[in-house]
């Protein structure tokens, strides 16, 4: 009787373990889609305010000192809102 009840809390201390395991995994897959889906509504609004730019007529100003972001630029970050000189300045800050 004592070697099954000490089986019996090896197999509940083995399922709680298991449990706990699946809860972490669980947590850790769901903190990572409120990132990714965090990301996405990021540029969502990045997307959003180039097309409100275009349809202003602002698309390819800086947002910060009102020069021109350079054509190089806005190839390769069609999306970017800053030049690259105050995106710099950002970045050091």
């Amino acid at each position: 009787m004592l070697r099954s009840s000490q089986e019996v809390e090896r197999t509940i201390n083995d399922i709680t373990f298991s449990n706990e395991i699946d809860l972490a995994s669980s947590l850790e897959g769901r903190e990572m889609a409120f990132q990714l889906s965090s990301r996405e509504r990021n540029e969502l609004r990045m997307v959003e305010d180039a097309l409100f730019k275009i349809a202003k007529g602002t698309y390819g100003v800086c947002d910060s000192c009102s020069k021109h972001i350079t054509l190089k630029r806005l190839e390769i970050r069609p999306l970017s809102a800053l030049c690259i000189e105050c995106q710099e300045n950002l970045e050091v800050c």
